[in-house]
């Protein structure tokens, strides 16, 4: 029986040797895998905007920007190369998957529905009966993900991943995290997971309300900056007001001009 914790090392093998496990049908992984290449590029030109107001996938994010999202305030223009950033992930996804069932592990409940108290949303996958939430990283966010564990878990993926498991009734969970500078790929096992039904319904009682929760403590530092996430968020100007953008080498930072802007 295949083990998910040698998934990363089969799937290498597999790679270097060309090496197909028996029993698997090379001809139908590689058509479902042109499926899902095919559908990620059609789906970023086709799909109409999704009218959820709250997501699954974004239920660990700040619950300010989760409000701008519900109460339909539109986005700022985000640069043009984060849109082959994020279809990147999606083709990356499909093609690790491929391999991972070339190689003879058990991949299922491929981005089955799922509900955790009303709010929707699809995980990746279940390989070897785990539940896997795969990822594309840089390496600076590559090295926060950890064997055991992920240190300073900025963007809400363990809340993300502990609904995936709730709603599938799972007790642990793993990401497989692809490092997209050096095609290393890790495995990190969580094994404890959040209680992640109040914090779902908490989300949804903030964004029914008629005005955005306070600013978090950490959105913007004593000198004015504004936090890595609250930088890369699309509401940050209506969230924060006037702001001013300096850039240090190939990093732009965003500082605070008025700050009682952007509080109702």
């Amino acid at each position: 029986m295949s083990d998910i914790h040698y998934v990363i090392p089969d799937l290498y093998h597999s790679l270097r040797e060309k090496y197909v496990a028996e029993g698997v049908d090379f001809n139908e992984v590689i058509e479902q895998f042109m499926e899902e290449v095919g559908a990620a590029l059609y789906n970023h030109y086709k799909d109409e905007k999704d009218q959820r107001k709250i997501r699954i996938s974004g239920i660990g994010q700040c619950e300010r920007k989760q409000w701008y999202g519900a109460h339909n305030y539109e986005q700022e223009e985000q640069p043009d190369k984060l849109a082959l950033t994020f279809l990147q992930g999606h083709l990356m996804e499909a093609l690790i998957k491929a391999v991972i069932k070339i190689s003879g592990h058990k991949v299922k409940d491929e981005q089955t529905k799922l509900s955790v108290a009303g709010v929707q949303g699809s995980c990746d996958a279940v390989v070897d009966n785990e539940l896997v939430d795969f990822k594309t990283a840089s390496n600076w966010s590559f090295d926060k993900f950890k064997d055991d564990h992920i240190k300073d878990d900025s963007f809400g993926y363990l809340e993300q991943i502990s609904a995936y498991a709730h709603a599938l009734g799972k007790k642990k969970a793993h990401f497989i995290v692809l490092n997209k500078n050096t095609g290393e790929l890790k495995l990190t096992s969580v094994n404890t997971l959040k209680n992640i039904e109040d914090h779902v319904i908490y989300v949804k009682d903030v964004v029914s309300k008629a005005v955005p929760p306070d600013h978090p403590i950490w959105a913007v530092n004593a000198n004015g900056e504004l936090d890595m996430r609250c930088s890369f968020c699309g509401f940050k100007q209506e969230c924060h007001g006037v702001l001013q953008s300096k850039t240090f080498g190939k990093i732009t930072k965003h500082y605070v001009v008025d700050e009682d802007a952007g509080n109702f």
